[in-house]
């Protein structure tokens, strides 16, 4: 069965749509990052993905946050930029879409904490920065290293079993 199968399958008639994970905070990965226009008004969003990483009901979970670029919520933007380890400040006020695209993309394949916070019946997403380990999964044969260092040795100088 393909995952698009078992997704259809195991989706309820509720009408939401990819749930997001239970308040908390998760190691993720930002899997995509991409600008739209409402087909109403043509006003811009952004689309942040994420999939969990680690263990626990939600490992490999993928899901979407959506944020609108308005002024009202510039300030959000800006968190978002910093949360994926991007400088607000590279953004160009005067390209503002290109600019702010451009830095979150660049952000795709990043490790980074998140908290998801419940408001009412909303869950939204928030990075709240690069996450430093490398997830063990992602790691393969340098199990066990932090990220940006080389794996462990035995004197031998071979990796470690792990």
């Amino acid at each position: 069965m393909t995952d698009t199968a078992a997704a259809w399958r195991s989706a309820s008639a509720s009408g939401q749509g990819s749930l997001k994970p239970d308040p908390g905070l998760y190691d993720a990965e930002v899997t995509s990052a991409k600008l739209q226009h409402r087909n109403s008004d043509g006003r811009p969003f952004i689309v942040m993905g994420y999939r969990s990483l680690g263990g626990g009901q939600w490992a490999g979970h993928e899901w979407e946050e959506i944020t609108s670029v308005q002024p009202e919520t510039f300030g959000l933007l800006k968190g978002v930029l910093s949360g994926v380890g991007r400088d607000p400040d590279a953004v160009d006020p005067d390209d503002l879409e290109y600019s702010l695209i451009r830095e979150l993309q660049a952000a795709v394949g990043s490790y980074v904490t998140v908290e998801v916070r419940q408001r009412g019946e909303y869950r939204n997403t928030m990075p709240m920065g690069v996450a430093t380990p490398v997830p063990s999964s992602d790691l393969g044969e340098n199990q066990g290293a932090e990220y940006g260092q080389p794996p462990a040795k035995d004197g031998d100088d071979e990796p470690v079993p792990f």
